[in-house]
């Protein structure tokens, strides 16, 4: 598929006129310019755009969110035992992250930063999808950890490409 746009924002210091871009799959395999003009049908091609704060593997439980509780209590009634279910099947974190990525992704989203844990297996997800992705594991005492250090030493070995 070839997409042509009048403007092109690849990022915010770089702007291409009357360019088209030829698409294969999700990925982008080729930038050409257009020869002739394309303001006749002025169109915006914008850079996608990045969710700063997100937590992949929670996804099927976003919608419990609206059953009226605090945070607080959200965490304990359905946070935290999603989270003890994804420490006993990690894979689920994987999968979890590729229905996340696909909603995202059909937003317009091509970057995240994503903190839980298992983010071996939602940086698979994310390789697999084609976006950038900045991983972490929270540093938190209490939930899946049972303290503060293990939380420590799972970001050191994710940080450490240690999985």
């Amino acid at each position: 598929m070839e997409i042509c746009s009048s403007i092109v924002v690849i990022n915010p210091y770089l702007v291409l006129t009357n360019a088209c871009l030829k698409i294969k799959g999700s990925k982008i395999t080729s930038l050409s310019f257009e020869s002739g003009s394309l303001e006749d049908k002025p169109t915006i091609m914008p850079h996608g755009l990045a969710s700063l704060h997100t937590h992949l593997a929670l996804y099927p439980i976003r919608h419990s969110i609206t059953c009226s509780y605090d945070l607080d209590s959200w965490v304990l009634n359905f946070a935290w035992p999603w989270e003890r279910i994804l420490r006993q099947e990690p894979e689920l974190s994987y999968y979890s992250a590729v229905l996340a990525l696909e909603e995202l992704i059909s937003s317009g989203v091509t970057a995240v930063a994503d903190m839980h844990f298992n983010e071996e297996h939602v940086a698979r997800a994310i390789e697999e999808a084609g976006i950038k992705g900045d991983l972490c594991t929270p540093i938190m005492d209490g939930g899946v950890y049972d303290n503060f250090e293990e939380a420590i030493d799972e970001n050191l070995k994710l940080a450490r490409g240690l999985y």
